[in-house]
Protein backbone atom coordinates (compact mmCIF):
# COMPACT_ATOMS: atom_id res chain seq x y z
CA UNK A 1 0.00 0.00 0.00
CA UNK A 2 1.43 3.57 -0.89
CA UNK A 3 0.83 6.43 0.74
CA UNK A 4 0.11 9.83 -0.62
CA UNK A 5 -1.94 12.90 0.22
CA UNK A 6 -5.32 13.97 0.16
CA UNK A 7 -7.48 14.68 -3.20
CA UNK A 8 -10.81 16.02 -3.34
CA UNK A 9 -12.56 13.89 -5.89
CA UNK A 10 -15.76 14.09 -7.75
CA UNK A 11 -18.60 11.41 -6.25
CA UNK A 12 -19.49 8.58 -6.24
CA UNK A 13 -15.58 7.25 -6.39
CA UNK A 14 -14.69 4.21 -4.93
CA UNK A 15 -12.96 3.42 -1.38
CA UNK A 16 -9.37 3.57 -1.52
CA UNK A 17 -7.91 4.08 1.71
CA UNK A 18 -8.23 3.30 4.99
CA UNK A 19 -8.30 4.45 8.55
CA UNK A 20 -6.06 2.11 10.84
CA UNK A 21 -7.57 0.75 14.17
CA UNK A 22 -6.00 0.55 17.68
CA UNK A 23 -5.36 -2.72 19.16
CA UNK A 24 -2.91 -3.30 22.03
CA UNK A 25 -2.94 -7.21 20.80
CA UNK A 26 0.00 -7.55 18.35
CA UNK A 27 -2.73 -10.74 17.25
CA UNK A 28 -5.40 -8.77 16.39
CA UNK A 29 -2.81 -6.19 14.63
CA UNK A 30 -2.03 -9.28 12.30
CA UNK A 31 -5.57 -9.80 11.47
CA UNK A 32 -6.15 -6.43 10.63
CA UNK A 33 -3.15 -6.02 8.60
CA UNK A 34 -4.11 -8.66 6.24
CA UNK A 35 -8.04 -7.54 6.51
CA UNK A 36 -7.05 -4.05 5.83
CA UNK A 37 -3.49 -3.32 5.29
CA UNK A 38 -2.72 -1.24 8.60
CA UNK A 39 -3.09 -1.24 12.03
CA UNK A 40 -1.93 0.82 15.05
CA UNK A 41 -0.17 -1.15 17.33
CA UNK A 42 0.03 0.35 20.96
CA UNK A 43 2.13 -0.25 24.71
CA UNK A 44 4.77 -2.29 22.87
CA UNK A 45 7.40 0.32 23.02
CA UNK A 46 8.76 3.45 20.56
CA UNK A 47 12.80 2.41 20.67
CA UNK A 48 15.10 0.85 18.52
CA UNK A 49 14.82 -2.62 20.47
CA UNK A 50 10.86 -2.13 20.23
CA UNK A 51 10.90 -1.77 15.80
CA UNK A 52 13.22 -4.70 15.83
CA UNK A 53 10.82 -6.76 18.49
CA UNK A 54 7.64 -5.58 16.68
CA UNK A 55 7.81 -7.66 13.61
CA UNK A 56 8.09 -10.96 14.61
CA UNK A 57 5.14 -10.25 17.61
CA UNK A 58 3.11 -9.30 14.74
CA UNK A 59 4.28 -11.62 12.23
CA UNK A 60 5.30 -14.00 13.76
CA UNK A 61 7.78 -16.70 11.58
CA UNK A 62 6.48 -15.34 8.39
CA UNK A 63 9.13 -12.64 8.59
CA UNK A 64 11.70 -12.87 6.16
CA UNK A 65 13.96 -9.70 7.28
CA UNK A 66 13.89 -6.67 9.33
CA UNK A 67 16.36 -4.15 8.49
CA UNK A 68 17.84 -2.03 11.14
CA UNK A 69 15.56 0.85 12.29
CA UNK A 70 16.39 4.53 10.88
CA UNK A 71 15.71 6.86 12.95
CA UNK A 72 13.45 10.43 12.03
CA UNK A 73 15.36 12.98 14.54
CA UNK A 74 13.32 15.53 16.46
CA UNK A 75 15.68 18.73 16.48
CA UNK A 76 19.75 18.06 15.82
CA UNK A 77 21.98 18.81 12.95
CA UNK A 78 19.89 16.60 10.66
CA UNK A 79 16.28 18.52 11.49
CA UNK A 80 14.99 20.64 9.02
CA UNK A 81 11.57 21.78 10.37
CA UNK A 82 10.89 24.71 9.35
CA UNK A 83 10.46 27.70 11.53
CA UNK A 84 7.50 27.77 13.84
CA UNK A 85 6.39 23.79 13.43
CA UNK A 86 5.22 22.11 16.77
CA UNK A 87 3.59 19.50 18.08
CA UNK A 88 0.62 21.41 17.71
CA UNK A 89 1.15 22.30 14.27
CA UNK A 90 -1.52 20.61 11.95
CA UNK A 91 0.69 19.79 8.58
CA UNK A 92 -1.09 19.72 5.21
CA UNK A 93 -1.28 15.50 4.15
CA UNK A 94 1.64 14.23 3.31
CA UNK A 95 3.91 10.90 2.70
CA UNK A 96 5.25 9.62 5.34
CA UNK A 97 8.69 7.55 5.62
CA UNK A 98 11.27 6.87 2.67
CA UNK A 99 11.47 6.15 -1.02
CA UNK A 100 13.06 2.78 -1.02
CA UNK A 101 12.49 2.43 -5.29
CA UNK A 102 11.99 -1.16 -6.33
CA UNK A 103 13.25 -2.64 -2.28
CA UNK A 104 10.01 -1.13 -1.26
CA UNK A 105 9.31 -3.67 1.97
CA UNK A 106 6.00 -5.53 2.17
CA UNK A 107 5.23 -3.41 5.49
CA UNK A 108 5.96 -0.12 7.11
CA UNK A 109 6.64 -0.30 10.79
CA UNK A 110 5.97 3.37 11.85
CA UNK A 111 7.20 4.00 15.93
CA UNK A 112 6.00 7.83 17.11
CA UNK A 113 8.40 8.70 19.91
CA UNK A 114 6.39 11.80 20.71
CA UNK A 115 2.29 12.43 20.72
CA UNK A 116 1.18 15.40 19.89
CA UNK A 117 -2.31 16.74 21.63
CA UNK A 118 -3.64 18.31 18.45
CA UNK A 119 -4.19 16.09 15.28
CA UNK A 120 -2.25 12.90 14.62
CA UNK A 121 -4.98 11.26 12.39
CA UNK A 122 -3.49 8.44 10.29
CA UNK A 123 -4.84 7.33 7.46
CA UNK A 124 -3.50 5.12 4.32
CA UNK A 125 -4.64 5.52 0.71
CA UNK A 126 -3.83 3.25 -1.96
CA UNK A 127 -2.21 5.22 -4.75
CA UNK A 128 -2.06 2.36 -7.42
CA UNK A 129 -5.79 1.71 -7.04
CA UNK A 130 -6.88 5.49 -6.59
CA UNK A 131 -4.32 6.63 -9.74
CA UNK A 132 -5.94 3.68 -12.15
CA UNK A 133 -9.27 4.68 -10.90
CA UNK A 134 -8.67 8.53 -12.15
CA UNK A 135 -7.34 7.29 -15.24
CA UNK A 136 -10.07 5.17 -16.49
CA UNK A 137 -12.89 8.02 -15.31
CA UNK A 138 -13.54 10.47 -18.51
CA UNK A 139 -13.75 13.43 -15.94
CA UNK A 140 -10.59 12.86 -14.24
CA UNK A 141 -7.93 11.18 -17.08
CA UNK A 142 -6.16 14.38 -17.54
CA UNK A 143 -5.94 15.29 -14.29
CA UNK A 144 -3.42 11.94 -13.65
CA UNK A 145 -1.83 12.39 -17.01
CA UNK A 146 -0.55 15.83 -15.72
CA UNK A 147 0.17 14.67 -12.42
CA UNK A 148 2.61 11.77 -14.44
CA UNK A 149 4.17 14.70 -16.63
CA UNK A 150 3.50 18.05 -15.38
CA UNK A 151 6.85 18.71 -13.22
CA UNK A 152 6.15 20.96 -10.27
CA UNK A 153 8.91 22.69 -7.32
CA UNK A 154 9.77 19.67 -4.92
CA UNK A 155 12.95 21.54 -3.08
CA UNK A 156 13.05 21.36 0.16
CA UNK A 157 14.27 24.48 2.78
CA UNK A 158 17.77 24.84 2.61
CA UNK A 159 17.94 21.81 -0.31
CA UNK A 160 19.49 22.32 -3.74
CA UNK A 161 16.78 23.10 -6.31
CA UNK A 162 14.56 19.93 -7.66
CA UNK A 163 11.35 19.90 -9.91
CA UNK A 164 9.13 16.60 -10.87
CA UNK A 165 6.14 15.24 -11.51
CA UNK A 166 4.20 14.12 -8.31
CA UNK A 167 3.78 10.24 -9.85
CA UNK A 168 6.83 8.97 -11.21
CA UNK A 169 7.93 5.21 -12.08
CA UNK A 170 11.29 3.32 -10.21
CA UNK A 171 13.80 1.98 -13.05
CA UNK A 172 11.75 -1.51 -13.23
CA UNK A 173 8.29 0.77 -13.72
CA UNK A 174 7.13 0.36 -10.44
CA UNK A 175 4.68 4.13 -9.43
CA UNK A 176 5.85 6.02 -7.59
CA UNK A 177 4.11 9.17 -5.47
CA UNK A 178 5.61 12.18 -3.93
CA UNK A 179 3.55 14.56 -1.97
CA UNK A 180 4.77 16.63 0.85
CA UNK A 181 4.23 20.18 2.40
CA UNK A 182 7.30 22.00 0.04
CA UNK A 183 5.62 21.00 -2.63
CA UNK A 184 4.45 24.36 -4.56
CA UNK A 185 4.23 25.45 -8.47
CA UNK A 186 7.35 27.14 -10.24
CA UNK A 187 7.49 30.40 -8.89
CA UNK A 188 10.03 31.70 -11.69
CA UNK A 189 11.14 30.34 -15.61
CA UNK A 190 14.33 28.41 -14.55
CA UNK A 191 12.77 25.70 -15.21
CA UNK A 192 10.82 26.11 -18.28
CA UNK A 193 9.34 23.01 -17.68
CA UNK A 194 7.42 23.77 -15.02
CA UNK A 195 6.34 26.95 -15.52
CA UNK A 196 5.18 26.00 -19.07
CA UNK A 197 3.37 22.70 -17.59
CA UNK A 198 4.89 20.40 -20.54
CA UNK A 199 3.14 17.29 -21.46
CA UNK A 200 5.60 16.05 -23.74
CA UNK A 201 8.89 16.02 -25.91
CA UNK A 202 8.91 14.29 -28.87
CA UNK A 203 8.37 13.63 -32.58
CA UNK A 204 5.48 14.40 -34.07
CA UNK A 205 3.96 13.23 -37.75
CA UNK A 206 0.67 13.69 -39.91
CA UNK A 207 -1.57 11.77 -41.43
CA UNK A 208 -3.96 12.86 -44.31
CA UNK A 209 -6.10 12.28 -47.59
CA UNK A 210 -6.53 7.84 -46.93
CA UNK A 211 -8.14 8.62 -43.34
CA UNK A 212 -10.32 11.90 -44.70
CA UNK A 213 -14.21 11.28 -44.28
CA UNK A 214 -13.32 8.52 -42.11
CA UNK A 215 -14.71 7.81 -38.20
CA UNK A 216 -11.79 8.42 -35.86
CA UNK A 217 -11.45 6.62 -32.30
CA UNK A 218 -13.96 9.02 -30.78
CA UNK A 219 -16.28 8.17 -33.02
CA UNK A 220 -16.18 11.90 -35.10
CA UNK A 221 -15.55 12.02 -38.95
CA UNK A 222 -11.81 12.69 -39.55
CA UNK A 223 -11.57 16.26 -41.56
CA UNK A 224 -7.99 16.69 -42.54
CA UNK A 225 -8.43 20.23 -43.09
CA UNK A 226 -9.72 20.76 -38.88
CA UNK A 227 -7.40 21.44 -36.19
CA UNK A 228 -6.91 18.04 -34.96
CA UNK A 229 -4.59 15.41 -33.70
CA UNK A 230 -4.68 11.73 -32.52
CA UNK A 231 -2.84 10.90 -28.77
CA UNK A 232 -2.21 7.69 -27.01
CA UNK A 233 -3.95 8.43 -23.74
CA UNK A 234 -5.24 12.42 -23.99
CA UNK A 235 -9.17 11.96 -22.87
CA UNK A 236 -10.89 12.91 -26.41
CA UNK A 237 -11.57 16.88 -26.40
CA UNK A 238 -8.37 17.87 -24.72
CA UNK A 239 -6.74 21.09 -26.63
CA UNK A 240 -3.18 21.06 -26.63
CA UNK A 241 -0.71 23.43 -27.92
CA UNK A 242 1.66 22.04 -29.99
CA UNK A 243 5.38 24.13 -30.57
CA UNK A 244 7.90 23.16 -33.39
CA UNK A 245 11.42 22.48 -31.24
CA UNK A 246 12.90 24.08 -33.97
CA UNK A 247 11.54 26.95 -35.40
CA UNK A 248 8.67 28.12 -32.50
CA UNK A 249 6.29 27.90 -34.65
CA UNK A 250 2.83 27.16 -32.51
CA UNK A 251 -0.61 25.26 -32.86
CA UNK A 252 -3.47 24.62 -30.86
CA UNK A 253 -5.33 21.66 -31.75
CA UNK A 254 -8.12 19.24 -30.23
CA UNK A 255 -7.65 15.74 -29.21
CA UNK A 256 -10.47 13.38 -31.05
CA UNK A 257 -8.37 10.10 -32.45
CA UNK A 258 -5.80 7.80 -30.87
CA UNK A 259 -2.46 7.08 -32.41
CA UNK A 260 0.42 7.12 -33.26
CA UNK A 261 0.55 3.59 -33.90
CA UNK A 262 4.41 4.21 -35.00
CA UNK A 263 6.82 3.81 -32.11
CA UNK A 264 8.66 6.98 -31.04
CA UNK A 265 6.52 9.54 -32.40
CA UNK A 266 4.04 11.36 -29.28
CA UNK A 267 1.30 12.82 -31.41
CA UNK A 268 -0.49 12.49 -34.69
CA UNK A 269 -1.93 15.75 -36.49
CA UNK A 270 -3.98 16.49 -38.47
CA UNK A 271 -2.95 18.19 -42.42
CA UNK A 272 -3.80 21.65 -41.37
CA UNK A 273 -2.28 21.15 -38.17
CA UNK A 274 1.04 19.91 -39.72
CA UNK A 275 0.78 22.63 -42.26
CA UNK A 276 0.69 24.91 -39.74
CA UNK A 277 4.12 24.09 -38.12
CA UNK A 278 6.09 23.29 -41.92
CA UNK A 279 6.10 19.63 -41.38
CA UNK A 280 3.96 18.57 -44.12
CA UNK A 281 7.42 17.89 -46.82
CA UNK A 282 9.15 16.26 -44.23
CA UNK A 283 6.50 14.34 -42.54
CA UNK A 284 7.52 14.47 -39.48
CA UNK A 285 8.71 17.12 -37.06
CA UNK A 286 10.11 17.17 -33.12
CA UNK A 287 7.68 19.02 -31.14
CA UNK A 288 6.71 20.19 -27.44
CA UNK A 289 3.14 19.61 -26.33
CA UNK A 290 2.11 22.36 -23.81
CA UNK A 291 -1.02 22.75 -21.86
CA UNK A 292 -3.34 24.74 -23.69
Amino acid sequence: MTRIGTVLLRPPFPALGVEPERTADPLVARELVRRDGAAILTGLGRDESAAETVPASVFGSTVIAVPPAAEVRDGGVRDRRPVGLSRHTRLRSHTDGFAYGDAYPDHFLLLCAASSPDGGESFLVDGDALFEWLVTDPVTASFAHRLETVPVEQTETGMRRATSPLVGRSPSGRRMFRRFPDQRPADDTDTPDASESVIARGLASWYGEPFHGRRTASGEVYDMNELTAAHKTLPFGTRVRVRHARTGKEVTVRINDRGPHVPGRIIDLSRAAASALGIVQGGVGRVVLLRD
